[in-house]
């Protein structure tokens, strides 16, 4: 958004979504929740157990995830492996710490295989 120039418009629109926010929050909670933006930082908390964090961190660093959250995923990972070695070593078997570029290309082409398949068996029928 910086280097299109278009900072001051982006900062205004984002302020002006956020002061909206704020004032229908107060008669309308649960309205007012459209109001905010995909730009907005939310802050929230997860609790989980180790089964479940290391799930998490495994199904989201996967070659198709997006690369917003497999960074989050990865970075999850990186802290406690850094903290705890152990899981690192026997829990976080599966953890994906890769980067890749076009993430979803290569599911694509397994689904254009199996599709191409499947068209190649109906015309022999």
């Amino acid at each position: 958004i910086v280097m299109t120039g278009f900072e001051n418009d982006f900062r205004n629109a984002m302020d002006s979504a956020s002061e909206a926010f704020l004032q229908i929050r107060e008669k309308f909670p649960n309205e007012a929740q459209y109001l905010v933006t995909h730009g907005s930082f939310t802050n929230f908390y997860i609790k989980l157990n180790l089964r479940a964090l290391a799930h998490m961190i495994e199904l989201r660093s996967t070659p198709q995830g997006h690369p917003s959250y497999r960074y989050v995923a990865q970075e999850m990972g990186k802290l406690v492996a850094a903290k705890f070695p152990l899981f690192a070593e026997n829990i976080f078997k599966f953890v994906d710490y890769n980067d890749y570029d076009l993430e979803r290309l290569e599911a694509f082409r397994k689904i254009e295989k199996k599709a191409t398949a499947l068209g190649a068996k109906a015309f022999e029928e």
